[in-house]
């Protein structure tokens, strides 16, 4: 079975489609192949390519028409001979298909071995392919390619012989980046390529929508679910809109594009998109967005009564109601839970303990314990906060007005964080902090059952109060966590998606912090292309990894590919702070002076196993994973389903 798929070029086409970074090469000579195929004994290849118009000759063109168009070639050297061929791409789709038609590999069986694999290679197969966003043609080798440093610098002095253009190395996995440093070769990474791109699909849906556009989100902020809001940066929070377009590049990771996942809306990211759509400004509009092109069409008034109609229907949809129980009571350590204590302690505290009492090589889950829903519930039964809480849902005019509704939650949260906590829970809390945790700095931590579930992540919607040190600030900081459950943000969502409010709970989770070298996210598949298997996705910095899910700052990215057992780098982090502990309680800023680098190879295949073993322990469920790194020890902080 053929492996080779031209892998080096559907690398961030098909396996990574919203990473596909070249754009169409300008050419007067575009040749009719129609016209080609009676003449294909003599265009088979050519031994040189003297012009723009032998390139065209041979080349074929993935996404042709588009910003993501790659008009590319095949190529082989003859090590033997010393010979390159430049192959007839778009008679021939793979380097084996044009050496088995010219006699010279016979082997169907080693082929792949004698070609990727073995040092002593007699071909070496490669793509050469013009890269728009940098005004320059590269070639390249599958990111599985096992190919030694003296035969890149081989291929490089023979393509550059036989071009009639410069050509740059492209390294497609860390093993060729590594390798070809010291080499005397022109190079381009993949991160240059993307720091010039266009457009970035972060989520790919459809949507319609008014154009609004923002400069900042704050809490006077007054988003519609209507809103395709059109924003600077990305925002740390942001209630359900139809759609997000932003003038900065993002991370796959941040919160606010796994609720756009959960949302089933647009993610984009248009350069210069504040200028670009300005001239849309409030008007009503339908916006379609794939891997690599969108469209914003405005809609006429017929259009917009219709669609102002539909929402209306949609409005009358049936409410579901979170699954939780009180009768627990209950301080619970991490060891005496597991994943169906969900009910009464939520996901968040019951996947970490499934995790952690699974005992998998390599992890290691920080010491914690969680308080159930029923001390929720028992607060604001005693503080007479359910009656506000009633009166608030119950208020028709106040639920219709969203900037009245923003204003009466702040003020739910402000009493519930300044109501006493019965003595009796507070006893419990600080001894069991000060037995298990050992009185160490500890986050407190959410863990409702409105987050972490199969279909609404609720990533970012509540709030974790990070390295508190001190007694009193941890029971502020479970008040603080059980009142983010009425977060604005987090009331919007709940309401979209739709929860009843009736229902939802809030679990809270103390746990051990332990102050990371690094950190980040994975997800145990492709997340920018559902149809891609056999891939897993890491995003990472320097520090505790709370920038990395905000997504303000571009992290370290890499994709681990299983069939060819090799790392390609995405990004790396241009992020030059990191977070700590801070010897006072919550976390510092420092700049970074010294390397940003944070994966090794080392790492990213102890992460790999580490993945598969979660997502084995939870049935094969793809899953989304905060992780952490700190003196050797990988930690496991989140473990939920992926949210497509």
């Amino acid at each position: 079975m053929q492996i080779y798929r031209l892998w080096v070029l559907t690398l961030m086409l098909i396996s990574f489609p919203s990473w596909a970074q070249m754009t169409q090469k300008p050419s007067s000579s575009r040749v009719d192949f129609s016209k080609i195929q009676s003449k294909t004994a003599e265009l088979r290849y050519l031994k040189k390519i003297d012009s723009l118009q032998d390139f065209d000759a041979l080349a074929r063109v993935y996404h042709e028409g588009t910003a993501f168009a790659i008009p590319h070639l095949l190529f082989v050297i003859d090590r033997e001979k010393n010979a390159i061929y430049y192959i007839n791409s778009r008679y021939y789709r793979y380097h084996k298909d044009f050496l088995q038609a010219m006699h010279w590999v016979l082997d169907d069986k080693n082929f792949n071995e004698n070609t990727y694999f073995s040092p002593n290679r007699r071909f070496i197969a490669g793509t050469l392919a013009w890269q728009n966003a940098l005004q320059q043609y590269s070639y390249e080798f599958w990111e599985g390619d096992l190919i030694p440093a003296e035969q890149i610098e081989l291929s490089f002095n023979l393509v550059n012989d036989t071009f009639f253009k410069p050509v740059a190395f492209k390294p497609n996995s860390t093993r060729q980046d590594q390798l070809s440093v010291d080499l005397n070769i022109k190079r381009i990474s993949h991160q240059e390529i993307t720091n010039n791109r266009p457009y970035l699909a972060l989520n790919t849906a459809d949507a319609i929508g008014q154009i609004r556009l923002i400069t900042t989100i704050d809490e006077n902020t007054e988003l519609a679910p209507t809103d395709i809001v059109v924003l600077t940066e990305t925002p740390l929070y942001i209630a359900p809109v139809s759609g997000i377009i932003l003038d900065q590049p993002s991370t796959a990771l941040s919160h606010v594009n796994l609720l756009a996942k959960g949302w089933k809306i647009p993610n984009l990211y248009i350069k210069d998109a504040l200028d670009t759509l300005a001239p849309l400004k409030d008007q009503w509009v339908s916006l379609k967005a794939n891997s690599t092109s969108y469209s914003i069409t405005p809609l006429s008034k017929q259009e917009i009564i219709e669609y102002q109609q539909h929402l209306t229907q949609q409005q009358t949809q049936s409410i579901k109601k979170a699954a939780g129980t009180l009768s627990i009571k209950q301080l619970a350590s991490l060891k005496q839970l597991k994943k169906e204590d969900s009910l009464a302690y939520g996901a968040k505290a019951a996947n970490l303990a499934e995790v952690k009492n699974a005992h998998i090589l390599n992890v290691h889950v920080p010491e914690g314990f969680a308080i159930p829903f029923y001390h929720y519930q028992e607060f604001i039964q005693k503080n007479g906060l359910d009656r506000t809480i009633s009166t608030l849902l119950d208020d028709s005019e106040l639920m219709s007005q969203r900037h009245a509704r923003r204003k009466a939650l702040a003020s739910l949260r402000h009493q519930m964080i300044n109501a006493p906590m019965p003595e009796k829970l507070q006893t419990e809390i600080i001894q069991q902090w000060q037995t298990q945790l050992y009185g160490k700095g500890v986050f407190v931590r959410s863990s409702s059952n409105a987050e972490d579930i199969p279909g609404f992540s609720g990533a970012g919607l509540y709030t974790t109060v990070p390295n508190v040190v001190r007694e009193e600030d941890i029971i502020i900081a479970v008040k603080t966590v059980w009142a983010s459950l009425w977060n604005f943000e987090a009331f919007e969502a709940r309401s979209q998606h739709p929860i009843d409010h009736r229902s939802v709970y809030m679990g809270v989770l103390i746990q051990e912090g332990v102050d990371m070298e690094s950190s980040g996210v994975m997800i145990t598949k492709d997340p920018f292309d559902k149809n891609h298997r056999g891939a897993l996705y890491i995003s990472a910095k320097r520090g505790l990894g709370i920038a990395v899910v905000e997504g303000k700052k571009i992290a370290e990215q890499v994709m681990y590919m299983y069939h060819s057992h090799s790392i390609s780098v995405l990004t790396r982090s241009n992020d030059d702070t990191l977070l700590s502990f801070d010897n006072n309680g919550g976390i510092k800023k420092t700049t970074i002076t010294n390397e940003r680098r944070v994966l090794t190879d080392n790492m990213v295949i102890t992460l790999r196993d580490i993945s598969q073993a979660i997502k084995s322990l939870f049935k094969g469920t793809e899953q989304d994973i905060e992780w952490g790194y700190h003196q050797g020890r990988y930690y496991i902080l989140q473990a939920r389903p992926f949210v497509e």
